[in-house]
């Protein structure tokens, strides 16, 4: 395009060039309101329309009669020189269409809780079938193993992040079997032994 169509474009620009509006659709629609607004538009100088859905419509979002009347419209626009567009969602955000597939919970989006609990806490969750917990990979133990784990202090389960403890602490939830510190490969101690090691200071296991 050389300058002179440019300066010819700047003054008088086609439609692909003009300002094309949100046309909100709303109440109950009739092809022949929305055929003169479309004129309407024309008349004012845009390039073309946004079809929108918008708060308050009465025809059926997505129904027959919708989408019978936005043909209508795009064929009458596109006849008369302007770009007819539709909006692909009824309202915002986008995906919902227009609450037709969150209708259904199962469609609806998914969320993640944070909390703290206590061994005991979780054993009684496994026991009960309600832990929140996702398995670790390659998981085959029932609910009852896993309790039992906790209970004894046998569980794999890895320490906290920021986790402190005296020996005394240590050997305490050891014997009563709600040690959160995960045992060695090939560990076969019983918790009353760790807990006497402990006590005495002759552990061979590295503090964390």
């Amino acid at each position: 395009m050389n300058l002179k169509e440019l300066e010819k474009q700047f003054a008088c620009p086609d439609g692909e060039r003009r300002a094309m509006p949100f046309w909100a659709w709303n109440g109950e629609l009739e092809e022949a309101e929305l055929l003169r607004q479309i004129d309407v538009m024309k008349e004012m100088g845009f390039g073309g329309f946004y079809m929108h859905s918008r708060t308050g419509l009465g025809t059926e979002y997505l129904g027959e009669e919708w989408f019978r009347l936005i043909d209508k419209c795009a064929e009458y626009g596109t006849a008369i020189g302007m770009e007819p567009w539709l909006y692909d969602e009824d309202r915002w955000p986008s995906g919902s269409a227009g609450g037709l597939v969150t209708k259904e919970e199962a469609y609806r989006s998914l969320y993640l809780v944070m909390e703290k609990q206590t061994p005991e806490d979780r054993a009684k969750q496994i026991q009960e079938g309600t832990e929140k917990r996702a398995p670790e990979e390659g998981e085959k133990q029932t609910p009852e193993d896993r309790a039992k784990q906790i209970q004894e202090g046998t569980e794999k389960r890895a320490p906290e992040e920021g986790e402190k403890q005296t020996p005394e602490d240590r050997a305490k939830q050891i014997q009563e079997g709600t040690e959160k510190r995960a045992p060695e490969e090939g560990e076969k101690q019983t918790p009353e032994d760790r807990a006497k090691q402990i006590q005495e200071g002759t552990e061979k296991r590295a503090p964390e």
